[in-house]
């Protein structure tokens, strides 16, 4: 028997089957081995070759609480990364405080508190910000790689968002640099670090250096 067609918004990327449900695909259509079981609830047609928010849309999909974020939100906004976290393609999704964690294969779960304007909707999936994708990164770049991300994120999302302002702001209200709990809800230690990290970045960040390309710190203006 031939295979019914696929919705066109399912046949690009990643879909969950709460979407495939809305959109009337019957689940013995949804088990077809033309499509790839890639988590539970999540298909993928096998010659979809979706990459980015395609690939990743069906995540925050599965509810109404999942949010990508941290490397997996960096690589929807096109921030650069250095060459150690490409190959590193594990999802990144987390859940506002108060909800359950997020499980399942090939997901690195998080627990955060976010502000109201730090999760948007971008390009079909849920995710946060630039300037929140951009703090929790420091806790994975050097401050020079941090100020390149910095320098993209800012030439690159609007006129609104063309100096360090927004990056300085959440760098300072997500925490402290001494004591309490620091940067959006990861508190101790890692959490003064991460602050810090993102305090440092912003000092040095010089917008408009291409350093997307170049991947260090921006100069000094002469």
């Amino acid at each position: 028997m031939r295979k019914a067609i696929l919705p066109d918004h399912l046949n690009n990327g990643s879909f969950s089957l709460r979407a495939s449900d809305k959109a009337g695909v019957t689940r013995t259509r949804t088990a077809a081995k033309d499509l790839v079981t890639v988590s539970r609830g999540i298909r993928v047609p096998v010659q979809s070759g979706a990459t980015g928010s395609a690939a990743l849309r069906a995540y925050t999909d599965l509810d109404d609480t999942s949010i990508l974020t941290s490397l997996s939100a960096a690589r929807v906004w096109g921030a650069p990364l250095p060459a150690r976290h490409r190959g590193d393609w594990r999802i990144h999704l987390a859940r506002r405080r108060g909800f359950s964690f997020p499980r399942r294969a090939n997901v690195v779960g998080h627990v955060l508190t976010f502000f109201p304007d730090e999760v948007l909707e971008y390009d079909g999936v849920r995710l946060t910000s630039p300037a929140r994708t951009w703090l929790d990164l420091a806790g994975l770049l050097t401050v020079e790689e941090l100020v390149a991300v910095g320098d993209y994120l800012v030439c690159c999302h609007g006129l609104h968002f063309r100096c360090p302002g927004p990056l300085y702001a959440v760098s300072m209200t997500c925490g402290t640099l001494s004591g309490g709990t620091v940067a959006c809800g990861v508190s101790g230690q890692h959490g003064r670090q991460l602050s810090w990290s993102a305090w440092a970045a912003t000092r040095s960040l010089r917008p408009g250096c291409a350093s997307r390309s170049l991947m260090q710190a921006c100069p000094n203006p002469s």
